[in-house]
């Protein structure tokens, strides 16, 4: 027997995808990321590792994405939980949100991710501003190697992730 059906239509540009969830075990993490802007550019990181469920960083092909991350149980308010992200992904909170975005990112976790319990992620993202410099921008944890500025044009060519991309088109290039 089915536990849950969801259907859902994302239309981003001129592409239509039609996404089909049928599953027993539907675990959706709630998450927060960050669209960050620089100087007219933005700001991506550069992730190698994930964290399993026993906070051992596992190896994975590594991918350009925003800042991203769960909410953890304790955190009284996604803006508190993006700060944290923020902290950990560039090792600075020298940012301003200015806004927050209403559309949420959603995407399916790859099968070798969903070891760590999840099998879907929403995101609630938000527009941010890097207030700091950007030699300063060192991450914290293991899951991150890189930060680099990327100008508008190129954040869709960088971006791993096509549900990313297609955010930052829909988000930025759009409007």
């Amino acid at each position: 027997m089915l536990a849950s059906l969801l259907i859902e239509i994302l239309g981003r540009g001129n592409c239509y995808h039609i996404i089909t969830i049928i599953e027993e075990n539907y675990l959706l993490r709630q998450a927060v990321g960050a669209i960050i802007r620089y100087q007219g550019n933005y700001i991506l990181i550069h992730k190698v590792k994930i964290m399993e469920k026993a906070n051992s960083p596992v190896d994975i092909k590594g991918e350009w994405d925003f800042v991203k991350g769960g909410i953890m149980p304790q955190e009284k308010s996604k803006e508190k939980a993006l700060f944290r992200e923020l902290k950990e992904e560039t090792g600075s909170i020298n940012f301003s949100i200015m806004r927050e975005y209403s559309e949420k990112l959603r995407f399916v976790f790859p099968k070798e991710v969903q070891q760590t319990g999840f099998t879907h992620q929403e995101t609630t993202m938000f527009l941010v501003e890097f207030n700091g410099d950007v030699s300063d921008l060192k991450p914290l944890d293991q899951e991150i190697d890189q930060i680099a500025l990327f100008s508008k044009e190129e954040v869709c060519n960088t971006l791993t992730h096509l549900e990313s991309k297609e955010f930052f088109q829909l988000m930025i290039l759009e409007k």
